[in-house]
């Protein structure tokens, strides 16, 4: 009796500890997702900003469309 008793609460206090686990690893889970769309959106935003950059210092280019060469602001 006092075996089944025992194994009754090391299965307890085993199914515990992994949950109390489990849910450590999802914080940290979700604290690194956090951080991954922070520099996501970093990098839009950096890529914004130098694709305005190039704008504002490069002359206009040409492209062709059409067969037709065009000025491109």
């Amino acid at each position: 009796m006092k075996i089944v008793l025992f194994l009754v609460i090391g299965f307890i206090l085993g199914a515990g500890v992994l949950y109390l686990l489990q849910m450590k690893d999802l914080d940290r889970l979700d604290q690194a997702d956090k951080e991954l769309k922070k520099a996501r959106q970093a990098v839009a935003d950096a890529e914004i900003e130098h694709e305005q950059r190039l704008k504002e210092r490069s002359p206009p280019y040409r492209k062709i469309i059409n067969r037709k060469m065009i000025v491109v602001p």
